[in-house]
């Protein structure tokens, strides 16, 4: 149980309707002993997410809930069939609405797919639902279907017929992307190694500082064995570059700062990359900054005053220059409903221009809501730079209504 896990967090959807299939297990003292186990072997795992602030249930929890969209939901179904492959769960749910499970263990390959695919659908409701993250019922239903094919001589004739052939032919789509043809490539299926390569050309022996997502830094690692980091904003999710917070060593350092066309950016282009990007002889990075602040009123309407008394700490073993002549920061009221972000400017009675190592400072900020729609926003203050506003503190929910 500890290793599914470890594995993916599923597992525990895998165990969970594993006993609602056989409840008899709960009677048994090996399956207790078992658990009792699976959590010891899982302690250090909840020591880390202890540790690091739950990271885990917070990116899925909270950062990847979208609320209800129409398209979230009409899009789940039609993923399912192209992860399994319709032809396959098709011949699945026929055996399943036209037989009986025969047993308790078919009992639970049958809970395993049903309760899989309704889980899901149900999360549907409340964001995007990866197509990938249902895979695990694909071992029951492989399993019904050879068990099937075994005793039923139509399932195995459709099988052969239908489902062999498209196996055949996604093998090879697959040996397909893994050539070197220009239109693979610009389905960004090849040439990876050399776009990073091309990239090192220009960064030569510099830290390499992406902004965003964790892929493209992993990929420049892998290709050219040097280093490069993630700086995650408010536009994209916090990735494991903010665990690791690998930004730090690099800070008041020399760096590649590879970003899209902004500022200093230059544009360097091949026959099978164009990116944007420029050396800093002083990289400045805010992320673990951290603000708190104090809010009262929670309704507003456009052309409001918000006044809020914010307190912030450097945990950094260096200062933090507002006015650094590469990457100057503000800080900003930041309004957030489903995927639009607003970003008010501010005016505070003591402007902050430095923040000493280990230093903390507060203040009050006053700002004007903007004409916005009406409705529910998540308000939180960031720290605005270069690499897009961090992500520095809570975030509370708040009403803008229109005027009467």
């Amino acid at each position: 149980m500890a290793a599914m896990i470890y594995s993916k967090y599923q597992a525990v959807l895998v165990i969970g309707f594993t006993i609602l299939s056989t409840l008899k297990l709960l009677k048994s003292v090996r399956f207790w002993l078992a658990g009792i186990f699976a959590l010891l072997i899982l302690i250090p795992h909840f020591h880390w997410q202890l540790a690091n602030d739950f990271p885990s249930f917070q990116y899925h929890l909270v950062d990847r809930s979208e609320g209800f969209k129409l398209g979230c939901l009409l899009e789940y179904l039609p993923n399912q069939l192209a992860v399994f492959n319709p032809l396959t769960i098709g011949a699945a749910v026929y055996i399943m609405f036209k037989n009986k499970p025969s047993g308790q263990f078919e009992r639970t390959l049958y809970l395993q797919i049903a309760g899989f695919i309704i889980f899901f659908f149900f999360i549907a409701f409340r964001g995007h639902v990866e197509p990938h993250w249902t895979i695990a019922c694909s071992v029951p239903l492989i399993v019904i279907l050879t068990q099937k094919c075994r005793t039923d001589p139509r399932i195995l004739r459709y099988t052969r017929k239908f489902i062999l052939p498209t196996l055949l032919l996604f093998i090879a789509a697959r040996i397909f992307t893994l050539t070197d043809i220009k239109f693979i490539r610009h389905l960004a299926f090849g040439g990876k190694e050399q776009e990073y390569r091309e990239l090192e050309s220009e960064a030569g022996d510099l830290p390499v500082v992406f902004s965003g997502a964790f892929q493209r830094p992993s990929m420049y690692s892998f290709f050219t064995g040097k280093e490069a980091v993630a700086i995650s904003s408010l536009y994209s999710r916090q990735t494991q570059f903010d665990i690791w917070q690998f930004e730090k060593k690099y800070n008041n350092n020399p760096a590649f700062v590879c970003i899209n066309p902004l500022g200093n950016s230059a544009i360097y282009a091949s026959d099978t990359i164009k990116f944007g990007g420029y050396r800093t002889d002083s990289l400045q990075t805010v992320n673990r900054i951290k603000i708190s602040y104090d809010i009262k009123q929670k309704d507003f309407h456009p052309g409001d005053e918000v006044n809020v008394d914010y307190i912030m700490t450097n945990p950094y073993d260096f200062n933090i220059d507002f006015n650094h002549r590469h990457f100057p920061v503000s800080l900003n009221i930041v309004l957030v409903k489903g995927k639009e972000l607003y970003l008010v400017d501010v005016n505070q009675e003591n402007q902050v221009t430095m923040i000493r190592a280990g230093e903390t400072v507060s203040g009050t900020i006053h700002a004007v809501i903007p004409v916005l729609d009406e409705g529910k926003y998540s308000f939180g203050l960031s720290l605005n730079n270069a690499f897009g506003p961090s992500l520095n503190s809570r975030f509370i929910k708040i009403i803008i209504r229109k005027d009467d």
